[in-house]
């Protein structure tokens, strides 16, 4: 996951690609070949690629938010206290 992290972090490409290339030369197999998917669309995710968007330092979308919120709720089993007078 660090290693990956890194990736993901790098503001460099060369650092990027050569972090992607440890990544896809796992000797796990699966992982591995998850990896060379990703590697496909770095553009998409890397931050050393999105540098030219605007994102206002904001690197989220719909997506990752609605995930974050069914891990919060499901695993993290967060509980939704109601008042009263909001009924």
């Amino acid at each position: 996951m660090l290693k990956f992290r890194t990736v993901l972090f790098s503001h460099d490409e060369e650092e990027a690609k050569r972090g992607m290339d440890e990544l896809c030369n796992d000797d796990h197999e699966q992982y591995s070949e998850h990896m060379k998917s990703l590697r496909s669309r770095m553009d998409e995710w890397a931050i050393c690629y999105r540098q030219t968007y605007s994102t206002y330092g904001l690197n989220t979308n719909n997506i990752i938010e609605s995930s974050i919120r069914i891990f919060k709720d499901v695993v993290l089993e967060r509980c939704k206290a109601f008042n009263a007078a909001h009924w």
